[in-house]
């Protein structure tokens, strides 16, 4: 694994007839000045400062 390589764990909320909870993940790859982001989530306050802290941030977001 890379040293600089950083994984969130976050959580979608479904509310049809019943309410249920799916887990995502983003990684997070520093290099340099600037950040990518695969497979984002919904971050707080807190975590868009500690992000922006980092660089500049690009998206990568992935398919299947």
């Amino acid at each position: 694994m890379l040293p600089d390589l950083f994984f969130l764990t976050g959580q979608i909320r479904i509310e049809a007839n019943l309410v249920s909870k799916v887990s995502r993940n983003m990684a997070v790859i520093p290099d340099g000045h600037n950040v990518t982001l695969v497979n984002t989530i919904r971050l707080d306050e807190a975590g868009l400062a500690a992000l922006d802290a980092l660089g500049n941030v690009n998206v990568l977001k992935l398919q299947s």
